[in-house]
């Protein structure tokens, strides 16, 4: 879970630099949105179905992991994209594929017990990681990561407020 949360909350720093400039509130909300949603969809797409239902169905995690590759998670991103009205797509799409490639690289990174992110499935069943972390290392670092997104929150709704309606006389 702690995982989960590191990720969502690198998600949403992502998302607010992406919309950060936007002037559309509607496509910049979906931006966002497909953002943090992003940042978790990997895992939500293979890990919670094999925890769910893998004593039911052995071979569930060895069918979905490859959605925790590049190519495989584009396809889902543009499949899950296209239930969204057609004015946000891509917008929701651009903000799958910027928070679930963030969230593998992220991953890219974990030092786990056998390389296992098939980075160029489904040309190469090869394994890959670059192993600078463990991935319990986030649970140490998850309050900090929701403090800082918590603050990022804050000094954008400062930021929101005109000087002018600090003054009395205004």
């Amino acid at each position: 879970m702690p995982d989960v949360l590191t990720h969502l909350a690198t998600g949403h720093w992502l998302g607010r630099a992406l919309t950060a400039r936007s002037t559309d509130p509607a496509r910049a909300r979906a931006l966002l949105w497909g953002t943090l949603a992003g940042s978790a969809l990997p895992d939500l797409a293979t890990r919670a179905p094999n925890q769910l239902l893998g004593r039911l169905v052995p071979e569930l995690g060895s069918i979905l992991h490859p959605l925790h590759s590049p190519l495989p998670y584009a396809v889902l991103s543009a499949l899950v994209a296209r239930a969204f009205v057609e004015g946000h797509r891509r917008a929701v799409l651009g903000g799958l594929l910027a928070g679930g490639l963030l969230h593998l690289l992220l991953d890219l990174g974990q030092c786990n017990l056998k390389p296992g992110y098939t980075l160029f499935f489904p040309f190469s069943a090869q394994g890959f990681q670059v192993c600078l972390y463990f991935p319990e290392s986030s649970v140490r670092y998850v309050g900090w990561f929701a403090a800082g997104s918590v603050a990022l929150e804050v000094i954008r709704r400062l930021r929101r407020v005109s000087p002018t309606a600090s003054r009395p006389g205004a």
